[in-house]
């Protein structure tokens, strides 16, 4: 894949992606192949050896496939929505929310996506209408104690379960902000066991490590 991307190739790298996910899973093929690929381009970028502009390409290609593949597993009469997914409101890195969705689709949940940057208020707004069970939020940069997104989640605990990923989050605002109990999933094979229990789904897979 960094081959492909360094060559500008979008179409290779959708076709290992694809070919990944659909021989092994989302969660290995995620925790295996996807991620570490993330992490070297990353370590190549910051050495000056990696285009921003393939990073770009990297990562579009694999939520495009990611989609496709969570579109393999649509019902055409969903059920309501019983999880939301999004990231925190100053965060555009989403791949790996996408990833979580390809992973529930697979397993037989269908959340309601919201990708990047929603903001707080907009996420209080959903998740009073759909009122889910659980509630993801993602978070690469950090969330500072003021972000009106602590006190968004620290009402919708009582109702659903708030699961936090991503670097972004600070356990001690958390714990001031009433969210002591939110669940904190550091990889994706944690990430969906976790949301399949408070749905009491039982169609998981068991954390990767």
């Amino acid at each position: 894949m960094l081959e492909a991307a360094m060559a500008d190739d979008a179409r290779r790298i959708g076709r290992l992606v694809g070919d990944a996910v659909r021989s092994m899973g989302v969660v290995r093929a995620w925790t295996e192949i996807i991620s570490p690929t993330l992490v070297e381009i990353g370590r190549e970028w910051s050495a000056g050896r990696f285009r921003l502009e393939a990073e770009h390409l990297a990562s579009e290609a694999m939520i495009a496939e990611l989609r496709a593949h969570t579109r393999r597993f649509e019902d055409p009469d969903p059920p309501a929505p019983t999880v939301i997914l999004a990231s925190a409101g100053n965060d555009e890195h989403t791949l790996p929310v996408f990833g979580l969705e390809a992973a529930l689709a697979e397993s037989g949940i269908q959340p309601l996506m919201l990708g990047a940057r929603l903001p707080a208020e907009s996420l209080a707004s959903v998740a009073a209408r759909v009122r889910p069970e659980a509630i993801f939020m993602w978070a690469s940069m950090a969330c500072p104690q003021e972000e009106m997104l602590w006190d968004v989640l620290g009402r919708a605990r009582h109702d659903s379960a708030v699961l936090l990923g991503g670097p972004g989050w600070s356990h001690d605002v958390a714990r001031r902000k009433g969210l002591q109990d939110a669940l904190d999933v550091p990889d994706l094979g944690t990430a969906l066991g976790r949301i399949c229990a408070a749905v009491g789904h039982s169609g998981t897979y068991p954390p990767v490590t």
